[in-house]
């Protein structure tokens, strides 16, 4: 991803070198205190679409997983019960799935924006972001002929972590 390109490696060096997280305090005053990324996503409220490439050498999915299973709890202790959080896992690709599997993403988020009508985020419907729920969508992708390799991932189907993922999962705050 940042090899070939010519702005791959300020991309990079942006994400590298970036400020903290802006943090809006309950009075609304923006401060720039470090917050752990985990207790952020946990504050989300509204509809999030988590789409990860198995293959990602990065943001493995051990990352997603963790994420989801942050954002599945939080949502049950607000009792927010029209908060939606969903994962796709793309098992056939890496670190870009926008670049990789453009067919792919491009049809789950369509399918995904379409069913948030509400305007507020939430929405009572839930979508079938991948057609074939006992196993996982194949979809052509013209750009490279290859072929992505769709499957949602669910909150009962994740198991406990590795020793390595949960030290890995635990340097992201």
């Amino acid at each position: 991803c940042t090899e070939s390109s010519g702005g791959g490696h300020a991309a990079f060096t942006s994400i590298l070198w970036s400020p903290p997280a802006s943090v809006v305090d309950e009075d609304g005053t923006l401060t720039n205190k470090p917050a752990d990324f985990y207790t952020l996503l946990a504050s989300v409220q509204c509809n999030v679409l988590l789409l990860f490439g198995s293959r990602d050498p990065w943001c493995t999915p051990s990352f997603a997983k963790r994420m989801y299973q942050t954002l599945a709890s939080s949502s049950r202790r607000n009792k927010q019960q029209q908060q939606q959080q969903r994962y796709i896992e793309l098992q056939n690709i890496g670190h870009c799935p926008n670049h990789e599997a453009p067919v792919a993403v491009s049809r789950t988020l369509h399918r995904w924006i379409s069913s948030s009508s509400s305007g507020d985020g939430t929405t009572t419907d839930v979508v079938k972001l991948v057609d074939n729920e006992e196993d996982c969508d194949v979809i052509q992708e013209l750009s490279w002929g290859g072929q992505s390799i769709l499957k949602e991932v669910k909150e009962q189907d994740i198991g406990d972590a590795s020793l390595l993922d949960k030290i890995m999962t635990s340097m992201v705050s």
